[in-house]
């Protein structure tokens, strides 16, 4: 068990690697959280950590092999505070994110939706400094 913490400490501290992925889900009121690491492998497989705070377990393994289940309320805990921080601190990049890859997307006649959006967004974040400024 030591190791799997280890490893989790390795991840984290590497967070920021363009092949580390984190997603989270939220069913029946609990958080489950999902680590994948994409690295070059012969068939394309990611290792996944999964983090599921219904069962109190972690689960370690790589697509269509080997995995691992360990039954743990305090190292779930523990992961799932440490992953839930990540993970909002990227949530607003990744909204934008969402919104301008399917932007990117939409056909000419949705367009107008979105500039919409954009100039809504825009004229609010004005709206928002004037008052900073007039309070300074």
């Amino acid at each position: 068990m030591k190791n799997l913490e280890n490893f989790l400490d390795y991840v984290i501290e590497n967070f920021d690697d363009e092949r580390i992925h984190i997603s989270k889900k939220v069913k029946y009121g609990f958080r489950h959280y999902s680590v994948s690491i994409n690295l070059p492998t012969k068939n394309s497989r990611d290792i996944t950590i999964i983090v599921d705070t219904r069962n109190n377990t972690l689960e370690v393994g790589y697509d269509f092999g080997i995995n691992v289940i360990l039954e743990s309320q305090d190292l779930t805990k523990k992961w799932a505070d440490i992953l839930e921080k990540k993970y909002s601190e990227d949530l607003e990049s990744k909204f934008d994110s969402i919104l301008s890859d399917f932007m990117s997307q939409t056909e000419i006649e949705g367009k107008d939706f979105w500039r919409e959006w954009t100039m809504k967004e825009i004229f609010k974040n004005d709206k928002k400094s004037k008052i900073k400024n007039k309070k300074s």
